[in-house]
């Protein structure tokens, strides 16, 4: 019994390290940088994955319907409820993945405006077009955030 408990605990330990020594070795490829240009370089280096349909930039699988229909479906109920919300503001829309199947499912036009750190990473502000011709042309606006100290 003894033993058993020992090996779960050696795994326990192993697995901490690992995640210890994963989480080291990324936030070191972004020292020194501000957090938009720590976000470019993720977007740059597809850090977060490839898109399986080819798209130039991926927010990683996160933005996937598995993982996000839970606040998709928030997102939806609460505009839905109240007729007189008539913006949405998404802050850290990433590739748009997520706030395109919400503004799909959405009954009524909204004005959109996604909100991310790194401006050149998001296909809104290459191609306009991917919001329905329904909704409002979605504003891509980059967030000044200060360079954090460094240590």
């Amino acid at each position: 019994m003894w033993l058993r408990d020992f090996f779960e605990k050696a795994q326990e330990w192993r697995l901490e390290r690992r995640r210890a020594s994963t989480f080291a070795r990324r936030q070191a490829c972004s020292a020194g940088l501000t957090v938009p240009e720590t976000f470019e370089k993720i977007y740059a280096e597809n850090k977060w994955g490839r898109a399986k349909n080819g798209a130039r930039f991926y927010s990683g699988d996160g933005s996937l319907p598995k993982h996000s229909r839970a606040y998709e479906d928030f997102v939806v109920a609460i505009i839905e409820a109240d007729g007189s919300i008539s913006t949405w503001v998404d802050i850290g829309c990433g590739d748009f993945q997520v706030a395109s199947r919400v503004l799909d499912r959405i009954s009524r036009p909204i004005r959109y405006v996604g909100c991310d750190t790194a401006a050149t990473s998001s296909p809104i502000t290459r191609r306009p077009s991917l919001v329905p011709a329904s909704r409002s042309c979605p504003v891509m606006r980059q967030l000044q955030i200060p360079r954090p100290p460094t240590s």
